[in-house]
């Protein structure tokens, strides 16, 4: 899957999901999807692509654009991985209607009072407190702790300064 959160002045734009699949209903999240065949090794294609099918908004309409996280996690067995960007709206836009959900412009300092899913809410306080000041990106690997999800952060180098 892969996710956007598309920054404009000091609001953040989130979907208040109405879909009940993946227990996501009520809950808000980041624009983005599931990944199409011909997009599996390019996760930018397919966030320009959710984003413009879920607001209407297209690559000539943000800025700034950065692959910020990678989480892993283990779903019952399976293993999912989300490429989550973060960007800039150049300019406030009408946004289209979104079957999936209700689109809303939130205050960046009342995004944590909101019904977050736990990869969400792990990721955006990890950007607030780190990542928004740092360069590259990060792998977020999800564990379970004593019945309770934990997210923990790594910065990827590069290959070729690995010794």
């Amino acid at each position: 899957m892969a996710g956007i959160y598309l920054f404009h002045k000091e609001e953040i734009l989130m979907m208040k999901r109405i879909k009940k699949d993946y227990g996501g209903e009520g809950q808000y999240y980041s624009i983005g999807g599931k990944f199409e065949k011909d997009e599996l090794n390019k996760p930018t294609e397919c966030i320009l692509r959710e984003l413009e099918e879920e607001t209407g908004l297209k690559e000539k309409d943000i800025k700034d654009l950065k692959l910020k996280y990678i989480v892993f996690r283990n779903h019952d067995g399976l293993i999912t991985q989300n490429h989550l960007f973060f960007a800039e709206l150049k300019e406030q836009k009408e946004l289209k209607k979104c079957p999936e959900g209700f689109l809303e412009w939130i205050q960046s300092k009342e995004i944590f009072e909101l019904p977050l899913p736990a990869s969400s809410f792990a990721c955006l306080k990890h950007y607030f407190k780190e990542g928004k000041e740092n360069e590259g990106v990060y792998i977020a690997a999800a564990t379970n702790k004593d019945g309770y999800g934990e997210y923990h952060f790594t910065k990827l180098s590069p290959f070729d300064r690995l010794h």
